[in-house]
């Protein structure tokens, strides 16, 4: 055991310890791996490397603040993407069976490295209803902590708080498990994910708490990685201002064999959401056993419960920070290829929200085998849809090809599938104020579909419960 107060490390929260941190990580590593232990103590620190066969166990008490200053983290180019500003706190790369675990807490202080939150637009309304801190991308470590091509990492019953960007990501990397991790970052923080998932494989999350002002769990792939396989998400309770499961691709890599099972979704504007750019499979993932709540804060992006997003299959879109934008003018075009959204099933939930379901696709490149079964829809209150005319100027959280489906008045919008299985869906009117008029179930471009139980509140005459345009 290598306790890191043997090799200098003083624990006042002033003193920078760096130095004395990464030498019992390197005395352990030149013994073969151990454990190091951090002790009771707030320990300033700017980027360290945890090696192969090396166990960091941050006991309770013991704290790894981060830096306020970024010369003290260590540039890693190969992480350096958009919202990946290539600084982290931790930084394991090209290890094995590595286990960060104790009790303790990183603490990034993120807020130092914010300014001021962003000024209101349009009059006295701040943009997306509250206001944003920002930070420049370059100048803030972003994954406070950094596993790349790694494999046989556990991330276990520690707390994540105060990232100044994305709280923990994964990248190239398999058999990662992040068990009871608490992961706490201010709700105004910009990029505050809490888990990223980036081409990896074999990825069990289970027990954790996560609350962020950004996604809480991410999967993606971006140019020259590789797919997201096999993996489980499981008894974790969420809090977010953008969606709380996402994952998203602008390259032909897939996402394949993934399971969401016993989650809550707290005071959030997306319990699960799908956009799938170009070219990528996107299939056999089943969200199981699901409690969502629609947030009290202003949302993000406008609150949609279920929201699967295929891009035109047809347009060229041109690559910012890995994803496409909504435009076809620009520079950098990536060529646009179909891709398919197949095998998804969304089972035993119940929803207290605003929000719509809406999952699009496209005629000639529909999501196929869609099913949703014993879904309770409790409609909370009314939505405005107006503010979804033009509802936000970010370029990755709606689709632009498909505009009429942001302001249809239907609580379950269902466009370009084939085969559709609904059962057992019921949406009440759980509102302490009237509705405006809305449809039960909207759907187009729908074929091969059957549906049976689906049930809704009254409605006003000029509104049907089911609504087809499948000849359109």
């Amino acid at each position: 055991m290598f306790n890191v107060r043997n090799f200098g490390a003083v624990g006042d929260g002033q003193t920078l310890d760096t130095a004395a941190l990464q030498d019992a990580l390197d005395a352990c590593r030149d013994a073969g791996g151990g454990e190091v232990t951090v002790p009771a103590g707030h320990f300033l620190t700017g980027t360290l490397r945890i090696h192969s066969y090396t166990t960091l166990n941050l006991t309770p008490g013991a704290t790894l603040l981060g830096s306020t200053r970024i010369e003290d983290y260590t540039l890693d180019t190969r992480g350096k993407d958009g919202d990946q500003t290539g600084y982290h706190l931790l930084r394991i790369a090209d290890a094995t069976r590595v286990r960060i675990t104790g009790g303790g807490t990183i603490d990034g202080q993120g807020p130092a490295y914010w300014d001021s939150p962003e000024a209101p637009r349009d009059g006295e309304q701040p943009w997306r209803g509250y206001r944003l801190a920002l930070s420049p991308h370059d100048r803030r470590p972003s994954p406070m902590v950094d596993i790349a091509d790694s494999d046989n990492i556990r991330v276990e019953d520690v707390t994540l708080t105060n990232s100044a960007g994305w709280a923990l990501n994964m990248r190239l990397s398999r058999w990662v498990w992040v068990r009871g991790v608490h992961i706490l970052n201010p709700l105004d923080g910009p990029n505050s994910d809490g888990i990223d998932i980036n081409a990896c494989r074999d990825v069990l999350i289970s027990d954790c708490h996560i609350e962020n002002g950004d996604d809480a769990i991410v999967a993606f792939t971006l140019p020259g990685t590789g797919p997201c396989e096999r993996i489980t998400v499981s008894n974790c309770i969420l809090s977010t201002r953008c969606a709380a499961i996402k994952f998203y691709t602008s390259c032909g890599y897939p996402f394949r064999q993934i399971t969401i099972n016993n989650c809550i979704v707290y005071d959030s504007e997306r319990a699960f959401a799908i956009y799938l750019g170009n070219g990528a499979a996107i299939e056999d993932i089943v969200c199981a056993n699901i409690v969502m709540e629609g947030g009290t804060h202003p949302p993000n992006f406008g609150v949609r419960p279920i929201h699967i997003d295929v891009r035109n299959p047809h347009h060229k879109r041109r690559r910012i920070h890995g994803i496409e934008s909504e435009t076809d003018t620009g520079a950098d075009y990536l060529p646009q290829t179909p891709g398919s959204v197949r095998g998804l099933t969304f089972s035993n939930w119940v929803i207290r929200s605003t929000g719509r379901i809406i999952a699009g696709g496209w005629a000639d490149v529909p999501i196929e085998n869609l099913r949703l079964s014993n879904i309770l829809m409790q409609v909370s209150g009314p939505q405005d849809l107006e503010s979804f005319v033009n509802p936000t100027p970010s370029t990755g959280q709606w689709n632009r090809d498909l505009p009429h489906l942001r302001t249809i008045p239907a609580h379950v919008i269902v466009h370009g599938v084939k085969g559709l299985t609904m059962r057992d869906i019921e949406v009440v009117n759980a509102s302490p104020e009237p509705l405006p008029g809305m449809h039960g179930l909207w759907l187009e471009h729908v074929t091969d579909k059957q549906i049976e139980g689906f049930r809704t509140y009254p409605l006003q005459d000029e509104y049907v419960g089911l609504v087809r345009k499948d000849s359109e």
